[in-house]
């Protein structure tokens, strides 16, 4: 492709859409504290029209509303970084991708070359570039000091988001939100975020102790250099009292993220109620893949009232919600291509990073190069690791793996004298702990944490009725994520970052990796325990040896694939891992991204050799490939019997819809609506709202997979939720309720029935008000909870997008010096700010922006520069 091309494409007008509210709109003028913000923070380029809320549409039109599936849709721009033979037509690369701003260009980088700071704890001087999207470059003399910059940079455009983390880590919300946030509190100090990292980062190898340090330090520095020029809102509203950001911090924010992402508190404690509800023979319809329960403990092992621990009546406050880690599709997406099917002939890696729509967003773009460190990427504001990236010789993306790797121990704890508990042949001591939690606006509460060999008692978090519960999980146990992908970052080869993930604990990936020399495939990563017998995500009895962790399994024994002859694909999202060992649990697995996915990329290699941009524009498909059979199977209960005119016309928009949940579509509006009815219809007399709710808020359950195996049971007669007569008239009061929901919610003018009104996304600020901004958004928005393109809503509670993939990459390993990027909104999260929201017209256009890591790209794609050195 010709460098024109490329400033053709990203330049292109996009057609207007007169549902779509813009950024336009959306703007108001800046209160006197943002302004002051503005005037104090570090160098940035001029703001431009539009900064303020994000970028002004062409057109005054948001692209989110497009049909964004069509076989018609343009591919975006591929990089070409490897084709530049000189200045010249270097500069016309940077003006294809200055395009991305969509607004006049940003100061040029000369005018902030004069910008210049000590930095204490810097071994060197280095340097950070900063391209028109506000990705930065680090160049530092070291490995070392490049940890130094990393940390910089999230200090610099994150402070709040950082700051927040290390305080929910650390159990310390409540200091600045008050009673409302004690029970996410308390959360953090039972689980002992803070302890546990503590106990890692004394026991961390020299290298990685050395690069934590050299993190923190940059960190500081950032922190100092903000406070010197007036600090922003985020960092005077989360850093106030705080002390220095140190190698147990980062640690701390790992373990939260992995917990947020991994743990499996919530889904035991559903199903536990499930199974007390209807019994194991019944319950086994809601658990992963429908098999049979286990036994549960006899009632004999359970310890008598009297036995069971004191707790207070507390109420579970999930710290994943509050995060932004909530909900099926939260996670990621992951896949490879082998080098005989790609264009390049090498082989090709993409990812998708889901996660809840916030502002700022959950993942964060850098370049870092110093030493033997080469390596670009994105991972949490608050670690210095990339959980999908790629340097001079691999790539790789990281997919949440989906694995159970917590048990909850039903422990007998004895009634008099001291604190103890049975481990089965004697009685021992607890171990306690005291904490205290201060309380803004309020008295502190003191907290003691009891633990036995299995880990903490869950207690304090839990209703009084539930019986002593200790959790066993990866997080206690010896090993880093920092050591594990800092390993990956220096990779020469696919072999090295297979030998890098062994060292990964938690939580457990499954990485999509590809070199330069063709090898490519699938790994998983993580501490996968090897038990006895299976828990089958309930409480199991504490004091049976059958139950114990035996150790680790190997990672002979992980799932894994590798593309050995370069042919074909690999794919990490919901669907059964490959030559998966039986000994491994699993959550949901409901294949339909997975399955979807691969037909897609079948389809696309019968068409032509994959290169970059074609795997971006598979991220942009909106079918919703489960619609089919469960509208097929439902009106089937009322074949062509008598209806009343509503459900009529529901009934035909439903037999006449494309099946692909467009934002224009009536179609799709009709059936999310009518799928959650008769979901309803269905369950909530048997399970009641509460539990209903709680059920369908667990990680990968999908409703439609749920109605799809109630109505296939009801065929069979074998449903005690569904017999065949009563589902018939479920069906029919769900096309009625649909029609008067549809109604209700978009009027009565049938042009407005469509699914991107009925489903708007929202970016959520993430800090609290008085600090945040205003959120982004709504825009119409496509796909649903199973399509590729991630639009995840809560069902039953609304239909307003709760997961997206806020961040996506593309690697071809013929050029890695380069990747193709989408992301939302932006990279800094003060209001105001000119990269608050400046990419986010293009990530609603699909339309990624080059990553490029080669030194001349860098110089000529540089918008802005600062220059650390070291202070006396």
């Amino acid at each position: 492709m010709s460098f024109p091309r490329i400033a053709r494409n990203a330049s292109r007008p996009i057609r207007p859409n007169p549902l779509m509210p813009t950024l336009t709109a959306m703007r108001r003028s800046p209160s006197p504290r943002e302004r002051a913000n503005v005037a104090a923070g570090p160098p940035r380029s001029e703001a431009r029209s539009g900064a303020r809320g994000g970028p002004d549409y062409p057109s005054g039109r948001c692209p989110g509303g497009d049909d964004v599936g069509s076989s018609t849709q343009r591919r975006p721009a591929q990089g070409v970084g490897w084709l530049l033979v000189g200045v010249a037509s270097a500069g016309v690369l940077f003006a294809g991708a200055r395009g991305l701003t969509r607004g006049p260009a940003p100061r040029a980088a000369q005018a902030a070359a004069a910008a210049r700071v000590e930095a204490a704890g810097l071994e060197a001087p280095l340097e950070i570039l900063r391209d028109a999207a506000g990705i930065p470059h680090v160049r530092a003399a070291s490995e070392r000091d490049a940890y130094f910059g990393l940390g910089f940079v999230h200090a610099e455009d994150r402070p709040g988001q950082l700051l927040r983390m290390r305080r929910a880590a650390w159990g310390r919300v409540a200091e600045v939100e008050g009673r409302a946030a004690l029970a996410r509190d308390r959360e953090a100090r039972v689980l002992g975020f803070g302890v546990l990292a503590e106990r890692e980062a004394d026991r961390a190898a020299p290298r990685v102790r050395a690069l934590l340090e050299a993190y923190s330090a940059g960190v500081n520095a950032g922190l100092a250099r903000w406070r010197a020029r007036g600090a922003p809102p985020g960092l005077a509203t989360w850093g106030e009292g705080e002390p220095p950001f140190g190698p147990a911090d980062a640690l701390a924010i790992a373990k939260l993220d992995a917990w947020a992402l991994g743990g499996t508190l919530e889904e035991s404690l559903v199903l536990s109620d499930l199974v007390e509800r209807f019994g194991g023979f019944e319950a086994a319809f809601f658990f992963p893949n429908r098999s049979g329960v286990r036994a549960l403990p006899a009632p004999a092992d359970a310890p008598h009232e009297a036995e069971r621990a004191p707790a207070p009546a507390a109420r579970r406050v999930s710290l994943r919600r509050w995060l932004g880690r909530a909900g099926a599709s939260i996670g990621s997406a992951a896949f490879v291509v082998g080098g005989r099917e790609s264009a390049s002939g090498r082989p090709l890696v993409a990812g998708d990073a889901h996660y809840e729509p916030t502002v700022p967003g959950a993942l964060y773009l850098a370049h870092l190069s110093g030493g033997p460190l080469q390596a670009a990427g994105a991972g949490p504001p608050g670690v210095p690791v990339f959980w999908w990236g790629f340097n001079r010789k691999v790539a790789w993306a990281a997919a949440y793996a989906g694995a159970v790797t917590a048990d909850l121990y039903v422990e007998t704890l004895s009634a008099r004298g001291a604190p103890r508990y049975h481990d089965g042949e004697s009685w021992r001591p607890l171990d306690a702990r005291r904490e205290e939690i201060r309380v803004r606006g309020g008295a502190p509460e003191a907290l003691v944490v009891h633990a036995t060999r299995h880990g903490p008692l869950l207690g304090p978090l839990l209703e009084p009725t539930r019986p002593p519960l200790a959790l066993r999980w990866p997080g206690a146990e010896p090993g880093s994520s920092v050591e594990a992908f800092s390993a990956v970052a220096l990779a020469g080869d696919a072999a090295a970052l297979r030998d890098a993930l062994e060292l990964h604990p938690e939580p457990v990936l499954a990485v999509a990796y590809a070199d330069a020399a063709g090898a490519a495939g699938i790994q998983t990563a993580g501490f996968l325990p090897e038990r006895g017998l299976p828990a089958g995500l309930l409480p199991v009895p504490a004091r049976d040896p059958d139950y114990e962790w035996r150790g680790r399994l190997p990672r002979a024994r992980l799932p894994a694939r590798i593309l050995s002859d370069g042919a074909g694909f690999a794919i990490a999202a919901d669907g059964a891992p490959a030559s998966a060992d039986p000994a491994i649990e699993w959550l949901w697995r409901p294949g339909e991204r997975s399955a979807r996915l691969g037909a897609l990329l079948a389809e696309a290699r019968r068409a032509a050799p994959l290169d970059v941009r074609a795997l971006v524009a598979l991220g942009r498909d909106v079918e919703s490939a489960r619609a089919g059979a469960v509208i097929e199977r439902a009106l089937a209960h009322v074949g062509e019997g008598p209806l009343a005119p509503a459900e009529r016309e529901v009934q035909a928009l439903l037999r006449s819809w494309d099946r692909r949940s467009t934002a224009t579509s009536p179609g799709a509006a009709a059936y999310h609506v009518f799928q959650e009815r008769l979901l309803r219809e269905l369950l909530e007399p048997h399970l009641g709202e509460a539990l209903l709710g709680r059920y369908l808020a667990l990680g990968r359950v999908r409703s439609a997979d749920l109605v799809l195996a109630l109505l296939a049971s009801a065929e069979e007669g074998a449903s005690p939720f569904a017999a065949r007569e009563v589902v018939a008239d479920a069906v029919r009061r769900s096309l009625r309720s649909a029609w008067l929901s549809l109604s209700a919610a978009l009027g009565t003018n049938r042009e407005k029935w469509t699914w991107g009104r009925l489903h708007p996304l929202r970016f959520r600020p993430l800090l609290v008000p008085a600090d945040a901004g205003p959120g982004l958004g709504p825009f119409p928005y496509a796909g649903d909870a199973g399509s590729v393109q991630v639009a995840e809503h809560l069902p039953l509670a609304s239909f307003d997008v709760t997961a997206v993939a806020s961040h996506r990459l593309a690697v071809d390993a013929a050029a890695l010096d380069e990747a193709l990027v989408a992301f939302a909104p932006g990279q800094a999260e003060h209001p105001g700010h000119p990269h608050r929201a400046d990419v986010l017209e293009r990530w609603l256009a699909g339309q990624p922006a080059l990553l490029a890591t080669s030194r001349l790209v860098v110089e000529e794609l540089s918008a802005e520069r600062l220059e650390l050195v070291p202070a006396p």
